[in-house]
């Protein structure tokens, strides 16, 4: 596991790999931005993202075996998630993290301080 934010605020995880780990990240209660990450060989197929509050948001999220993640209850944003053997995966968002124009551009514009540009579809 790489981390495991428990009530942290403003925390950032950037390009980052997991090579053969039960999940990528575990948070609780945290305000998490994960900017390309990506997991591999994740042991006994378990969610490579799991969150139980607080708010995660990732973009250039990849993985190969296990699922993309398990909400419990967090507002979770996913953009641009990429799984082997697939071409994509849909972006997901909760109720409060909808996943319209205005809210991805927003999204962009805060990537973007970290040399993030985005693929076509989100422009």
């Amino acid at each position: 596991m790489i981390a495991t934010p428990q009530a942290a605020e403003n925390q950032t995880v950037l390009n980052t790999f997991a090579y053969g780990a039960k999940h990528f990240l575990v948070s609780g209660d945290s305000d998490v931005r994960l900017v390309n990450v990506g997991a591999d060989n994740l042991l006994e197929n378990p969610p490579m993202l799991v969150t139980t509050g607080g708010s995660v948001t990732a973009v250039n999220m990849m993985r190969y075996n296990g699922y993309s993640f398990q909400n419990g209850g967090a507002d979770l944003a996913l953009y641009n998630r990429l799984t082997i053997g697939l071409k994509y995966e849909r972006p997901f968002g909760t109720k409060s993290t909808r996943l319209d124009r205005k809210a991805v551009s927003a999204k962009w514009q805060w990537m973007s301080s970290f040399g993030v540009r985005p693929a076509s579809r989100f422009a």
